[in-house]
């Protein structure tokens, strides 16, 4: 549902410049006091994969705001829950587990954009939405799971996860890569990044999304002082909620370095890496950007970017076009 005053004095003036832009149909969208763009969700919408477009539906406001504030209309964003955003005690169903990354974005929001992102429930501003839980840990890669060749049968974006792993020397990923990053080492794959509570990986107490939730490919700098994170997309695979992932495995890994959060048992390759590295960057790689989040003015990364650095984290976006094996890299930021 939106109402007209939002279509006409907050959508409309996307859509003059970017006429493909639309937003998920399912929330509440509307125009508040004081120029302030709302969108109001429940805690069952917000319960869902954050690359389905409804749970995604705060990172949209947010785009659309930070695009109106570039052009220089000074609007906020109010984004609404109704159901409350307190998590249960106990062990977490699948879908809360999603509804958690969802708090865990609208902090990181909050965080980055105060002076005009705001969230509220019951009518109240929230201003601490997620906190770190007590002795919470990421669980580690195993080598064999970096390492082996994926699945890659029938799937493109495997196909394409495939080819950075295993492809080799001239016009290989790598040294395509190395031509718009600098020298890295050897991309290796598939960086589980579930969040878990009281020291233990298990399913009781997992924080966050488990199983699929998982960088595609990682790999460091030649000096090892930047850690670089990849999501892979193939195809038409394009949504709004492909930043919104990007930015938590990289915000995670950030407070992993920063101490904030611990691993359980031996320290597996990737996160000794995070640990050493100054620096955080999150890539990007797609055939082509989802149009509200990058243009030629790069508006929406370059925001995130002023925002993020006193972090060392650093959103980059890459063109990746073709197929394996002719598949050709290119930076567009």
């Amino acid at each position: 549902m939106m109402t007209t005053e939002f279509r006409q004095q907050v959508l409309a003036p996307i859509q003059a410049q970017f006429p493909s832009v639309r937003l998920p149909d399912i929330p509440k969208w509307s125009v508040g006091a004081d120029l302030s763009a709302v969108v109001e969700l429940t805690t069952d919408q917000l319960s869902g994969n954050m690359q389905q477009n409804t749970a995604a539906a705060p990172l949209f406001l947010l785009c659309l705001v930070l695009r109106l504030r570039a052009a220089g209309r000074p609007w906020r964003a109010i984004v609404r829950v109704k159901g409350g955003v307190t998590l249960p005690s106990g062990p977490l169903s699948p879908g809360q587990r999603h509804f958690a990354r969802s708090m865990f974005l609208l902090q990181l929001y909050r965080e980055l954009f105060s002076d005009f992102f705001q969230v509220e429930s019951g009518g109240t501003p929230c201003d601490e939405i997620w906190e770190i839980p007590e002795r919470a840990v990421l669980n580690q890669e195993s080598d064999a799971r970096t390492r082996l060749q994926p699945k890659s049968k029938g799937n493109l974006e495997h196909e394409l996860e495939a080819h950075f792993i295993t492809h080799k020397g001239d016009g290989s990923p790598q040294e395509q890569f190395a031509r718009i990053a600098g020298r890295i080492g050897a991309f290796r794959r598939q960086l589980p990044l579930g969040l878990f509570r009281d020291g233990v990986v298990s399913k009781a107490t997992a924080v966050m999304p488990t199983g699929k939730s998982a960088v595609d490919a990682w790999t460091t700098s030649s000096d090892g002082k930047t850690f670089h994170l990849l999501e892979l997309k193939a195809g038409g695979n394009l949504s709004v909620g492909t930043l919104a992932e990007v930015l938590s495995y990289s915000t995670l890994l950030a407070k992993y370095r920063a101490d904030d959060i611990g691993h359980v048992g031996p320290l597996g390759a990737a996160l000794a890496a995070v640990r050493s590295a100054q620096d955080i960057t999150g890539w990007f790689a797609t055939p082509r950007q989802h149009p509200l989040v990058g243009d030629e003015a790069d508006v929406v990364i370059s925001a995130f970017n002023k925002a993020l650095r006193p972090r060392r984290v650093a959103l980059r976006t890459m063109s990746v076009k073709g197929r394996p094996p002719s598949v050709t890299l290119a930076a567009t930021r």
